[in-house]
């Protein structure tokens, strides 16, 4: 059969169902804390930059575009005063066709004392928009403040931040809560209307290596739920995510509504070389797919302090949705272009197994049904492939997780598989 080919990736399509240029990872090097939004035709990135000292932005007509786009400085830290210090997270947000800017700062004279703020900026281009001088988001107590994102959800804009709770001074080191995370609605893009309301605190065991941590929300609305992700424990290979959830018509001021999964969703991956994924965002492909924006290291040892180490790339994958209507993130997928998935008309997947005996391709490959497909990381790993050569009638796969593997299957042969009409889907 017929393939079609797709630059620049050369990855086969066999119909039409992928129509959007893939992106290789890592998206952009060195950009912790990754911030992706699409609008009107373009996708712009953000993150922190590795000196801490300013806001960057950059922009293209698609997600794979942005490794290689010009980058611009939004803004620069001051010399002295409040906004002096380390500058973490910016994300770009679209309000009331006005775009906005919100991040944290913290003091020339102490550079931990981080605190929020929001710039705002009139033109349709944000990076030639007139921005205006920062201002200070303040919550009901003045404490470590970061990582705030807004949303608008039933026409309510709603802010979600990181903060170190009160505390007694008097406190063990090794009992100190470094951050909860927290919600609340706003009256306007710079200004909170509401008591902060919490939603999480690092209680569970893998929220609290290194640090008791929760912080770098994300949120995303779907299938009558509202999601948040969030990040916890230390920024080394410990950092993971985690998921909150509340009903799409709850009241989402009332602590009551929100859920907490006891596990993380996305985790350190030894076999894809990715370490301490998370502080992520979500956006959207051309095709309306949606996207997983994060950061992660290619390697786990990290010498002195893992916020000073600059290798925590901004990285790209695609979301899976399971039969419940929740996200499966699956696993950090590497180095590389995106992988795709080989899919029938009927939704079945292809996926790898292990080779015990024998030496015929078909004993590496079975069928997942659709319903099941995307039921949990490790059966989204192995159903995800890298194509490493192709022609007319057959095509050479690496299975994500077993990349010393490499699968020549015929497309009959993967027709009596997976069914008829099998194709390359994200």
């Amino acid at each position: 059969m017929a393939l079609t080919h797709l630059p620049p990736d050369h990855t086969a399509v066999r119909t039409t169902t992928m129509s959007t240029t893939r992106p290789s990872n890592p998206l952009v090097e060195c950009r912790a804390d990754p911030w992706v939004i699409a609008h009107e035709g373009m996708w712009y990135f953000t993150g922190s930059y590795p000196d801490f000292d300013r806001i960057v932005l950059r922009g293209a007509s698609n997600i794979a575009s942005l490794t290689t786009a010009p980058e611009t400085v939004i803004w620069t830290r001051p010399e002295h005063g409040d906004m002096g210090g380390n500058i973490w997270a910016p994300e770009l947000h679209r309000i009331n066709n006005r775009w906005y800017f919100y991040f944290t700062a913290g003091h020339a004279d102490k550079p931990f004392r981080i605190r929020m703020y929001v710039m705002e900026g009139v033109g349709d281009d944000p990076l030639t928009a007139v921005w205006g001088e920062p201002q200070r988001i303040s919550s009901t107590w003045d404490e470590f403040a970061l990582d705030a994102t807004t949303f608008t959800h039933h026409g309510t804009l709603y802010y979600v931040w990181a903060q170190r709770p009160i505390q007694p001074k008097d406190t063990p080191e090794s009992e100190i809560i470094n951050s909860d995370l927290y919600i609340a609605a706003m009256s306007d893009p710079f200004t909170l209307a509401t008591d902060p309301v919490l939603l999480t605190r690092p209680e569970l065991d893998w929220e609290t290596i290194g640090y008791k941590v929760n912080e770098g929300a994300a949120v995303l609305v779907r299938n009558g739920r509202v999601f948040i992700t969030y990040s916890a424990s230390a920024t080394d290979h410990n950092y993971a995510m985690g998921l909150l959830w509340a009903e799409d018509s709850a009241n989402l001021l009332d602590a009551a509504s929100w859920h907490k999964s006891e596990t993380p969703v996305f985790t350190t991956c030894e076999a894809t070389s990715s370490y301490g994924p998370g502080h992520n965002s979500f956006t959207v492909d051309e095709a309306g797919r949606d996207v997983l924006v994060y950061h992660a290291r290619s390697y786990r040892e990290i010498v002195g302090n893992p916020l000073f180490d600059a290798n925590r790339h901004g990285r790209v994958q695609y979301v899976y949705w399971d039969a419940d209507g929740f996200p499966q993130f699956g696993v950090p997928v590497g180095d590389g272009v995106v992988p795709v998935r080989v899919v029938s008309e009927s939704g079945d997947v292809l996926v790898y197994v292990p080779r015990e005996t024998g030496d015929a391709p078909l004993a590496c490959v079975d069928r997942v049904p659709a319903g099941v497909a995307t039921g949990n990381a490790s059966v989204i790993s192995a159903s995800q492939f890298r194509v490493a050569a192709q022609s007319d009638s057959d095509v050479t796969l690496i299975p994500l997780c077993a990349p010393e593997v490499a699968l020549t299957l015929g497309w009959d042969e993967i027709d009596s598989v997976v069914g008829q009409g099998a194709s390359f889907q994200p």
